[in-house]
Protein backbone atom coordinates (compact mmCIF):
# COMPACT_ATOMS: atom_id res chain seq x y z
CA UNK A 1 0.00 0.00 0.00
CA UNK A 2 1.00 3.63 -0.41
CA UNK A 3 -0.11 6.38 1.40
CA UNK A 4 1.06 10.03 1.54
CA UNK A 5 1.08 12.66 4.36
CA UNK A 6 1.83 16.11 4.03
CA UNK A 7 4.68 17.43 6.49
CA UNK A 8 5.01 20.82 8.00
CA UNK A 9 8.57 21.94 8.66
CA UNK A 10 9.40 21.01 12.21
CA UNK A 11 7.66 17.45 10.81
CA UNK A 12 11.46 15.67 10.24
CA UNK A 13 12.22 15.07 14.18
CA UNK A 14 10.00 11.57 14.07
CA UNK A 15 12.35 10.07 11.55
CA UNK A 16 15.98 10.44 13.16
CA UNK A 17 15.18 10.13 16.48
CA UNK A 18 16.86 7.68 18.42
CA UNK A 19 13.16 5.48 19.07
CA UNK A 20 12.83 5.00 15.24
CA UNK A 21 16.70 4.37 14.61
CA UNK A 22 15.98 1.54 17.03
CA UNK A 23 13.63 -0.42 15.16
CA UNK A 24 15.48 -0.06 11.40
CA UNK A 25 18.44 -2.04 10.73
CA UNK A 26 20.51 0.49 8.55
CA UNK A 27 19.98 4.63 9.33
CA UNK A 28 18.19 6.63 6.62
CA UNK A 29 19.61 7.21 2.99
CA UNK A 30 19.54 10.02 0.59
CA UNK A 31 17.97 9.19 -2.74
CA UNK A 32 17.08 10.51 -5.69
CA UNK A 33 19.15 13.01 -8.64
CA UNK A 34 18.17 15.69 -7.28
CA UNK A 35 19.99 15.13 -3.72
CA UNK A 36 23.04 14.25 -5.36
CA UNK A 37 22.64 17.72 -7.33
CA UNK A 38 22.73 19.18 -3.74
CA UNK A 39 25.53 17.30 -2.52
CA UNK A 40 24.02 14.73 -0.55
CA UNK A 41 24.94 10.85 -0.34
CA UNK A 42 24.82 8.55 2.14
CA UNK A 43 23.44 8.30 5.49
CA UNK A 44 20.71 11.36 6.31
CA UNK A 45 21.95 13.27 9.14
CA UNK A 46 19.28 14.85 11.00
CA UNK A 47 20.88 18.72 10.58
CA UNK A 48 20.91 18.71 6.77
CA UNK A 49 16.87 17.07 6.86
CA UNK A 50 16.29 19.85 8.54
CA UNK A 51 17.51 22.64 6.49
CA UNK A 52 16.03 21.18 3.88
CA UNK A 53 12.43 20.59 5.83
CA UNK A 54 12.76 24.72 6.07
CA UNK A 55 13.64 24.94 2.08
CA UNK A 56 16.77 25.94 2.30
CA UNK A 57 20.22 23.80 0.73
CA UNK A 58 21.97 22.39 3.64
CA UNK A 59 25.36 23.54 2.43
CA UNK A 60 25.10 27.26 1.34
CA UNK A 61 21.75 28.01 3.68
CA UNK A 62 20.36 29.78 -0.17
CA UNK A 63 16.21 29.48 -0.08
CA UNK A 64 15.25 26.83 -2.21
CA UNK A 65 11.87 27.21 -2.23
CA UNK A 66 9.63 30.77 -1.30
CA UNK A 67 9.63 31.00 2.43
CA UNK A 68 5.79 31.13 3.41
CA UNK A 69 6.41 30.25 7.64
CA UNK A 70 5.72 26.94 9.23
CA UNK A 71 2.37 26.43 7.56
CA UNK A 72 4.42 25.62 4.26
CA UNK A 73 4.33 22.05 2.81
CA UNK A 74 8.24 21.11 3.47
CA UNK A 75 7.66 17.49 2.48
CA UNK A 76 5.58 14.65 1.37
CA UNK A 77 5.91 11.25 3.43
CA UNK A 78 5.51 8.54 1.04
CA UNK A 79 5.16 5.35 2.71
CA UNK A 80 5.11 1.98 1.46
CA UNK A 81 3.55 -0.93 3.29
CA UNK A 82 4.48 -4.60 2.33
CA UNK A 83 1.72 -6.59 2.19
CA UNK A 84 1.31 -8.31 5.31
CA UNK A 85 2.18 -11.71 4.51
CA UNK A 86 5.67 -9.93 3.21
CA UNK A 87 6.38 -8.86 6.61
CA UNK A 88 5.80 -11.79 8.42
CA UNK A 89 8.12 -13.33 5.68
CA UNK A 90 10.81 -10.70 6.42
CA UNK A 91 10.54 -10.76 10.11
CA UNK A 92 9.75 -14.68 10.71
CA UNK A 93 11.33 -16.87 8.12
CA UNK A 94 14.56 -18.08 7.62
CA UNK A 95 17.40 -15.76 6.71
CA UNK A 96 17.33 -15.98 2.93
CA UNK A 97 14.01 -16.01 2.23
CA UNK A 98 13.50 -13.13 4.85
CA UNK A 99 16.30 -11.13 2.82
CA UNK A 100 14.59 -11.62 -0.27
CA UNK A 101 11.15 -10.62 1.18
CA UNK A 102 12.88 -7.19 2.11
CA UNK A 103 14.53 -7.22 -1.18
CA UNK A 104 11.63 -7.44 -2.97
CA UNK A 105 10.13 -4.36 -0.90
CA UNK A 106 12.64 -2.46 -2.22
CA UNK A 107 12.28 -3.06 -5.65
CA UNK A 108 8.73 -2.28 -5.53
CA UNK A 109 9.60 0.62 -3.74
CA UNK A 110 12.53 1.61 -6.46
CA UNK A 111 10.62 1.30 -9.59
CA UNK A 112 7.27 3.46 -7.95
CA UNK A 113 9.69 6.12 -7.55
CA UNK A 114 10.77 5.65 -10.75
CA UNK A 115 7.70 6.31 -12.38
CA UNK A 116 6.71 9.14 -10.14
CA UNK A 117 9.98 10.44 -10.99
CA UNK A 118 9.32 10.02 -14.67
CA UNK A 119 5.21 11.58 -14.89
CA UNK A 120 4.83 12.46 -11.34
CA UNK A 121 7.58 14.90 -10.51
CA UNK A 122 7.39 18.22 -11.94
CA UNK A 123 7.51 22.17 -10.56
CA UNK A 124 5.24 25.33 -11.68
CA UNK A 125 5.64 28.00 -13.57
CA UNK A 126 3.99 31.08 -14.62
CA UNK A 127 4.16 33.41 -16.89
CA UNK A 128 1.61 36.14 -18.43
CA UNK A 129 -0.82 34.58 -15.85
CA UNK A 130 -0.71 31.27 -17.52
CA UNK A 131 0.44 28.58 -15.72
CA UNK A 132 2.80 25.36 -16.40
CA UNK A 133 3.47 22.23 -15.09
CA UNK A 134 7.60 21.49 -15.92
CA UNK A 135 9.30 17.98 -15.48
CA UNK A 136 11.90 18.52 -12.49
CA UNK A 137 15.69 17.43 -12.64
CA UNK A 138 15.28 14.29 -9.84
CA UNK A 139 13.54 14.22 -6.63
CA UNK A 140 15.53 15.18 -3.60
CA UNK A 141 14.54 12.48 -0.97
CA UNK A 142 15.37 11.00 2.00
CA UNK A 143 13.94 7.01 2.74
CA UNK A 144 13.59 5.61 6.10
CA UNK A 145 13.07 1.54 6.38
CA UNK A 146 10.77 0.36 9.54
CA UNK A 147 10.19 -3.13 10.73
CA UNK A 148 7.19 -2.73 13.02
CA UNK A 149 3.85 -1.06 13.50
CA UNK A 150 2.68 1.55 16.15
CA UNK A 151 1.35 -1.68 18.00
CA UNK A 152 4.90 -3.23 17.55
CA UNK A 153 3.64 -5.92 14.96
CA UNK A 154 5.57 -7.13 12.10
CA UNK A 155 4.91 -4.21 9.63
CA UNK A 156 7.89 -3.95 6.65
CA UNK A 157 7.57 -0.78 5.36
CA UNK A 158 9.74 2.58 4.11
CA UNK A 159 8.97 6.24 4.58
CA UNK A 160 10.16 8.04 1.47
CA UNK A 161 9.85 11.96 2.57
CA UNK A 162 10.20 13.73 -1.01
CA UNK A 163 11.39 17.07 -0.27
CA UNK A 164 9.26 19.78 -1.73
CA UNK A 165 12.08 21.65 -3.49
CA UNK A 166 12.86 21.05 -7.15
CA UNK A 167 15.17 22.33 -9.98
CA UNK A 168 13.40 22.87 -13.48
CA UNK A 169 14.82 22.62 -16.70
CA UNK A 170 15.45 26.49 -16.49
CA UNK A 171 17.85 25.33 -13.83
CA UNK A 172 15.56 27.58 -11.07
CA UNK A 173 14.41 25.99 -7.75
CA UNK A 174 11.93 26.17 -6.45
CA UNK A 175 8.93 24.03 -4.60
CA UNK A 176 7.65 20.91 -6.81
CA UNK A 177 3.89 20.61 -8.15
CA UNK A 178 2.45 18.59 -5.77
CA UNK A 179 -1.05 18.29 -6.71
CA UNK A 180 0.53 16.57 -10.08
CA UNK A 181 2.51 14.18 -7.86
CA UNK A 182 0.04 13.17 -5.95
CA UNK A 183 -2.36 12.83 -9.06
CA UNK A 184 -0.09 9.49 -9.97
CA UNK A 185 -0.08 7.94 -6.35
CA UNK A 186 -2.68 5.31 -7.29
CA UNK A 187 -0.45 4.35 -10.62
CA UNK A 188 2.76 4.23 -8.30
CA UNK A 189 1.19 1.88 -5.49
CA UNK A 190 0.28 -0.58 -8.43
CA UNK A 191 3.73 -0.80 -9.37
CA UNK A 192 4.71 -1.36 -6.31
CA UNK A 193 2.50 -4.13 -5.76
CA UNK A 194 3.48 -5.59 -8.92
CA UNK A 195 7.14 -5.34 -8.95
CA UNK A 196 7.63 -6.42 -5.80
CA UNK A 197 5.49 -9.40 -6.66
CA UNK A 198 7.72 -10.19 -9.51
CA UNK A 199 11.15 -9.87 -7.26
CA UNK A 200 9.47 -12.28 -4.70
CA UNK A 201 8.33 -14.91 -7.27
CA UNK A 202 11.52 -14.96 -9.33
CA UNK A 203 14.01 -15.05 -6.71
CA UNK A 204 11.90 -17.81 -4.34
CA UNK A 205 9.20 -18.69 -6.55
CA UNK A 206 6.52 -17.74 -4.71
CA UNK A 207 2.86 -17.75 -5.94
CA UNK A 208 0.19 -15.03 -5.29
CA UNK A 209 -3.54 -14.66 -4.26
CA UNK A 210 -4.21 -11.01 -5.74
CA UNK A 211 -7.60 -9.28 -4.21
CA UNK A 212 -9.96 -6.97 -6.48
CA UNK A 213 -7.79 -4.40 -5.31
CA UNK A 214 -4.39 -5.42 -7.05
CA UNK A 215 -3.40 -6.56 -3.22
CA UNK A 216 -1.69 -9.77 -3.02
CA UNK A 217 -0.94 -12.44 -0.74
CA UNK A 218 1.76 -14.66 -0.79
CA UNK A 219 -0.37 -18.61 -1.39
CA UNK A 220 1.26 -20.62 1.69
CA UNK A 221 1.25 -17.58 4.47
CA UNK A 222 -1.31 -18.89 7.00
CA UNK A 223 -4.21 -16.45 7.22
CA UNK A 224 -3.93 -16.77 10.99
CA UNK A 225 -0.74 -15.28 11.09
CA UNK A 226 -1.33 -12.32 9.05
CA UNK A 227 -4.31 -11.90 11.56
CA UNK A 228 -2.17 -12.36 14.58
CA UNK A 229 0.24 -9.75 13.79
CA UNK A 230 -2.53 -7.25 12.22
CA UNK A 231 -3.58 -5.42 16.27
CA UNK A 232 -3.90 -2.46 14.60
CA UNK A 233 -6.02 -3.50 11.36
CA UNK A 234 -8.43 -5.41 13.73
CA UNK A 235 -9.34 -2.41 16.32
CA UNK A 236 -9.74 -0.22 13.67
CA UNK A 237 -11.90 -2.78 11.74
CA UNK A 238 -14.23 -3.48 15.25
CA UNK A 239 -14.35 0.34 15.87
CA UNK A 240 -16.16 0.55 12.14
CA UNK A 241 -18.14 -1.54 13.44
CA UNK A 242 -18.94 -0.69 16.29
CA UNK A 243 -19.31 3.20 15.00
CA UNK A 244 -21.51 1.83 11.76
CA UNK A 245 -18.95 3.91 9.92
CA UNK A 246 -17.92 2.54 6.11
CA UNK A 247 -14.96 4.96 6.00
CA UNK A 248 -11.63 3.59 7.45
CA UNK A 249 -9.20 6.52 6.43
CA UNK A 250 -10.39 8.55 9.28
CA UNK A 251 -10.37 5.74 12.18
CA UNK A 252 -7.32 5.03 11.24
CA UNK A 253 -5.67 8.14 12.15
CA UNK A 254 -8.16 8.69 15.16
CA UNK A 255 -7.41 5.30 16.48
CA UNK A 256 -3.14 5.95 15.83
CA UNK A 257 -1.29 5.17 19.11
CA UNK A 258 1.68 6.51 20.10
CA UNK A 259 4.54 3.94 18.94
CA UNK A 260 6.37 1.96 21.53
CA UNK A 261 9.59 1.93 21.18
CA UNK A 262 11.15 -0.13 24.25
CA UNK A 263 12.56 -3.04 22.48
CA UNK A 264 15.33 -3.07 19.61
CA UNK A 265 14.39 -4.85 15.97
CA UNK A 266 16.27 -8.17 17.33
CA UNK A 267 13.98 -8.43 20.63
CA UNK A 268 11.36 -7.56 18.96
CA UNK A 269 11.96 -10.70 16.17
CA UNK A 270 12.70 -13.15 19.00
CA UNK A 271 9.20 -12.64 20.25
CA UNK A 272 7.42 -12.46 17.12
CA UNK A 273 8.70 -16.32 16.91
CA UNK A 274 7.94 -17.42 19.58
CA UNK A 275 4.17 -15.89 20.05
CA UNK A 276 4.25 -17.34 16.10
CA UNK A 277 4.94 -20.93 17.88
CA UNK A 278 2.87 -20.11 21.03
CA UNK A 279 -0.44 -19.57 19.58
CA UNK A 280 -0.19 -21.43 15.91
CA UNK A 281 2.83 -23.65 16.55
CA UNK A 282 4.34 -21.99 13.48
CA UNK A 283 7.88 -21.92 13.00
CA UNK A 284 10.34 -20.23 10.79
CA UNK A 285 10.61 -23.36 8.68
CA UNK A 286 7.10 -23.81 8.00
CA UNK A 287 7.43 -20.78 6.07
CA UNK A 288 9.72 -21.98 3.94
CA UNK A 289 6.97 -23.66 2.72
CA UNK A 290 6.21 -20.88 0.15
CA UNK A 291 9.08 -21.42 -1.72
CA UNK A 292 8.84 -23.01 -5.29
CA UNK A 293 5.23 -23.47 -4.62
CA UNK A 294 4.53 -21.09 -8.43
CA UNK A 295 6.97 -23.54 -9.96
CA UNK A 296 4.63 -26.32 -9.25
CA UNK A 297 1.53 -25.02 -9.95
CA UNK A 298 -0.35 -24.25 -13.23
CA UNK A 299 -1.42 -20.42 -12.79
CA UNK A 300 -3.61 -20.39 -16.15
CA UNK A 301 -1.96 -16.94 -17.47
CA UNK A 302 -1.61 -15.82 -20.35
CA UNK A 303 1.06 -13.70 -22.66
CA UNK A 304 0.76 -10.15 -23.70
CA UNK A 305 4.06 -8.36 -24.63
CA UNK A 306 6.83 -9.95 -22.09
CA UNK A 307 3.93 -10.29 -19.41
CA UNK A 308 2.02 -12.51 -18.24
CA UNK A 309 -1.35 -11.53 -17.47
CA UNK A 310 -5.00 -13.51 -15.49
CA UNK A 311 -6.74 -13.72 -18.94
CA UNK A 312 -10.16 -12.15 -16.98
CA UNK A 313 -8.60 -9.37 -15.76
CA UNK A 314 -7.10 -8.60 -19.06
CA UNK A 315 -10.05 -8.67 -21.07
CA UNK A 316 -11.02 -5.84 -18.42
CA UNK A 317 -7.81 -4.19 -19.71
CA UNK A 318 -8.70 -3.74 -22.34
CA UNK A 319 -11.82 -2.02 -21.88
CA UNK A 320 -10.41 0.44 -19.82
CA UNK A 321 -10.60 4.64 -20.71
CA UNK A 322 -8.55 7.45 -20.32
CA UNK A 323 -4.35 8.31 -19.55
CA UNK A 324 -2.02 5.92 -18.41
CA UNK A 325 -2.70 6.16 -15.25
CA UNK A 326 -5.57 4.23 -15.38
CA UNK A 327 -4.28 1.84 -17.63
CA UNK A 328 -1.11 0.80 -15.77
CA UNK A 329 -3.46 0.13 -12.50
CA UNK A 330 -5.73 -2.30 -14.40
CA UNK A 331 -2.52 -3.97 -15.99
CA UNK A 332 -0.71 -4.33 -12.93
CA UNK A 333 -3.69 -6.17 -11.07
CA UNK A 334 -3.49 -8.21 -14.18
CA UNK A 335 -0.33 -9.23 -13.77
CA UNK A 336 -1.13 -11.36 -10.80
CA UNK A 337 2.49 -12.77 -10.46
CA UNK A 338 4.23 -10.01 -11.03
CA UNK A 339 6.00 -7.45 -13.71
CA UNK A 340 8.20 -4.54 -13.41
CA UNK A 341 7.75 -0.75 -14.28
CA UNK A 342 9.43 -1.04 -17.80
CA UNK A 343 6.99 -3.96 -18.76
CA UNK A 344 3.82 -2.53 -17.22
CA UNK A 345 5.00 0.23 -18.90
CA UNK A 346 4.97 -1.48 -22.63
CA UNK A 347 1.97 -2.85 -22.48
CA UNK A 348 0.28 -0.41 -20.77
CA UNK A 349 1.24 2.94 -22.25
CA UNK A 350 0.68 2.23 -26.24
CA UNK A 351 -2.71 4.00 -27.43
CA UNK A 352 -2.71 5.60 -24.68
CA UNK A 353 -3.64 9.36 -24.16
CA UNK A 354 -0.18 10.74 -22.78
CA UNK A 355 0.39 14.23 -21.75
CA UNK A 356 3.00 14.37 -18.73
CA UNK A 357 3.38 18.17 -18.54
CA UNK A 358 -0.54 18.83 -17.84
CA UNK A 359 -2.21 17.55 -14.82
CA UNK A 360 -5.51 17.13 -16.35
CA UNK A 361 -7.79 17.65 -13.35
CA UNK A 362 -8.67 20.99 -11.69
CA UNK A 363 -7.75 21.46 -7.95
CA UNK A 364 -6.36 23.22 -4.61
CA UNK A 365 -3.01 23.73 -5.14
CA UNK A 366 -1.10 22.05 -1.70
CA UNK A 367 2.74 22.93 -2.02
CA UNK A 368 2.64 26.36 -0.85
CA UNK A 369 0.46 29.53 -0.87
CA UNK A 370 1.84 30.64 -4.33
CA UNK A 371 1.91 27.62 -6.65
CA UNK A 372 3.93 29.97 -9.33
CA UNK A 373 6.97 30.52 -7.01
CA UNK A 374 10.03 31.01 -9.09
CA UNK A 375 12.72 31.20 -6.41
CA UNK A 376 16.22 31.94 -7.45
CA UNK A 377 18.18 30.73 -4.90
CA UNK A 378 17.95 34.02 -2.98
CA UNK A 379 19.93 33.76 0.64
CA UNK A 380 18.56 34.19 3.71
Amino acid sequence: MLTSRILRRDGFGYYVSPDQVALSEEPGQWLGSGAARLGLHGTVDPESLGELFAGRDPWTYRALRRDVGTSAVAAIDLTFSAPKSVSILSELAPQELAGAARMAHMVGTADALAYLELQGLAVRRSRTGVSASLPAQGPVAARFVHHASRTLDPHLHSHVLLINVGQGPDGLWSSVDTRRLLWHRSAAQAIYHASLRHELSTTAGVRWLVDERGFGRVDGVDPGICHIFSRRTTEVDEAAQRQHRASRPGLFRALRPAKETRDELGVLRTRWRRRAMDELGTSALDLSDVIGVRRRSRDGLVAVGDLRLDPARWTAVERVPGREREAIVAVAGAATQGARLHDLLAVAAPEREMDPLRCPTPGREINDRDPGDRTRGRGR
